[in-house]
């Protein structure tokens, strides 16, 4: 019937029109059904497209209204013989000037490839997810640019799977469970430094390890600790276990009623007549305590310090008296009993 098939004067096939341009050209809204019940590659590959030189480009093109390449797969061997051989399966699309370009590689040859994308990005869209390897099999994410996580996103290392929830507030999270859990900022060569930057608006903190460790604030040191275990606060050198370039404060408690009980402070004011009991919490090594006369009346009434239910001494007494008007105690301890000095 020659409405339905033709072959014209060049040997061109026409399946639905009359007026063939390819070698077989089907009309408008015509289809083409192949199947197959073969399951070797060799038997059922039902379209087989072959380069017939070395430099061949088979291809299946999309075209628009307007005859122009849009889309393509494209598979080749050689760009250039026999010096630029590509060897890959690509899909191509169109760029701004309407020439093909490829956003996709597939290489073949080797038991193990690397696909590629070209002038283009990759995103998993939908609530999906992009994942690289398995708990079982773990595999190996390498990333040769700059990594964003954009908006209230956040980042977690070492989480048994993508449904472990996240410590509340926390951006980022190193998760172990039963084994010990390390942050690491590595300056390899020894010749720089390793730092912790921290911003809040406009203000910069760095943590510094420059052989000590030194924290900054605004570019300004303001506190160091040396590889020997000296702590310096104002000052990079510091020459002893502490030392301090600038004021120091000290716990000061003001009491003016009897039955004191010391709790952490270091300076203890007494205003009136009063009893000041030193805490077994307080007598630790090296804790030094001072109490002072502020009201200037210990010389009439005297203010008496002693122990927690007795159980430390005082220079070897159960207690110590401040009988001077403005007089001071000063008291160390020994981790067991304290001492004046």
């Amino acid at each position: 019937n020659a409405q339905r098939i033709i072959v014209d004067g060049s040997g061109n096939v026409g399946i639905g029109t009359t007026t063939p341009e390819e070698a077989l050209e089907l009309g408008l809204d015509k289809r083409m059904e192949l199947s197959t019940d073969k399951t070797n590659l060799d038997e059922s590959g039902l379209i087989r497209l072959k380069w017939a030189v070395n430099t061949g480009k088979p291809a299946i093109i999309w075209l628009d209204e307007n005859n122009n390449r849009q889309a393509a797969i494209v598979a080749h061997d050689y760009l250039s013989y026999p010096d630029n051989r590509h060897q890959h399966f690509s899909i191509e699309t169109s760029d701004n000037s309407g020439g093909l370009r490829t956003r996709f590689q597939v290489p073949w040859g080797s038991d193990h490839v690397e696909i590629r994308t070209s002038d283009s990005d990759f995103a998993v869209g939908g609530g999906g997810t992009f994942r690289v390897g398995s708990t079982s099999t773990p595999g190996l994410a390498v990333l040769n640019g700059n990594t964003f996580i954009t908006g209230t996103k956040k980042l977690g290392v070492g989480f048994t799977d993508e449904n472990q929830a996240f410590y509340p507030g926390a951006s980022m999270e190193l998760y172990r469970d039963g084994s010990n859990v390390e942050f690491l900022i590595h300056e390899d060569s020894g010749t720089k430094e390793a730092r912790l930057h921290l911003r809040r608006g406009t203000k910069d903190w760095d943590i510094i390890n420059n052989s000590d460790l030194a924290v900054t604030v605004e570019g300004n040191e303001v506190f160091r600790i040396t590889g020997n275990g000296n702590v310096g606060i104002g000052t990079a050198s510091p020459n002893s276990t502490l030392q301090i370039n600038g004021s120091l404060a000290l716990k000061r408690d003001e009491t003016s009623g009897d039955d004191y009980m010391t709790a952490g402070a270091t300076i203890i004011a007494v205003s009136e007549t009063t009893s000041v009991t030193l805490a077994n919490n307080d007598c630790v090594d090296g804790r030094i305590i001072i109490v002072k006369d502020e009201g200037g009346e210990a010389g009439t009434y005297n203010i008496t310090v002693t122990t927690e239910e007795g159980s430390k001494t005082i220079d070897g007494s159960s207690s110590a008296v401040i009988n001077t008007d403005y007089g001071v105690l000063r008291l160390y301890s020994d981790g067991e009993n304290w001492f004046t000095f």
